[in-house]
């Protein structure tokens, strides 16, 4: 284990180190789709390890190479929404399990939608030409997650069109229907928990390292404009 891992796992609370290693654990899943992938010479379950694992490393990327701490809670839930999408496709889930679909759609949406919150409200509190207030900022993350609720449609009808794949991406339009309406539903939950924990303060606590990490890095790539 590099240096760099172990410094990243010992500035963190017990609580947050506990959270890490869940996430951690099933972050090996993506790994293994990797390495089936070559195995196999299936390049379908390669990208689809491929591309969730460089998501779920963002997190420690960012803060590996940038200093960009992300709350540990946030990592887990990016990684959980990616491990049970790889569930349901790879390990068959989906088939065995109908209902297992909504239950993936529904958390997906909510884990993007508050990625979408956290992104809004950080920029809001960096950049001083963005002004978002909390109303503004939980209407722009319903909307922006329905937007890519259909961005996903348009494109698993693409990939049906194209014959991608060798089962059906969406199996009727009561199921588009069916998809976009949990992402809307996860999307309005977040915004409505954002709302109040907001109004509150909490949210910005939760945010509060997150956003000292950002001032740093803006801090530190001043000096460096100022030097040249």
């Amino acid at each position: 284990m590099s240096e760099s891992f172990k410094q990243y796992f010992s500035d963190k609370s017990r609580s947050d180190r506990a959270l890490l290693l869940i996430s951690w654990i099933l972050k090996v899943n993506f790994f293994i789709n990797l390495i089936i992938g070559v195995m196999t010479g299936n390049y379908i379950v390669f990208l689809r390890g491929l591309l969730p694992l460089f998501i779920v490393l963002l997190p420690f990327l960012l803060e590996k190479y940038y200093g960009i701490s992300t709350p540990a809670f946030m990592d887990l839930l990016i990684t959980l929404a990616f491990f049970l999408h790889q569930c349901g496709v790879v390990y068959g889930v989906y088939t065995i399990i109908p209902q297992f679909d909504m239950v993936t759609h529904f958390f997906s949406s909510f884990v993007l939608a508050f990625s979408i919150t956290v992104i809004l409200y950080l920029t809001d509190a960096n950049l001083e030409d963005v002004k978002l207030n909390i109303p503004l900022i939980a209407l722009f993350t319903i909307s922006l997650t329905a937007m890519f609720g259909v961005i996903w449609e348009m494109g698993e009808a693409l990939v049906d069109l194209l014959h991608l794949l060798p089962m059906p991406a969406q199996e009727s339009l009561a199921d588009t229907m069916q998809d976009l309406s949990f992402d809307m539903l996860g999307s309005i939950i977040v915004a409505i928990l954002y709302y109040y924990t907001a109004k509150k303060g909490y949210f910005m606590e939760a945010m509060k390292e997150t956003e000292m990490s950002i001032e740093r890095l803006i801090g530190r790539e001043a000096e460096k404009t100022e030097r040249v």
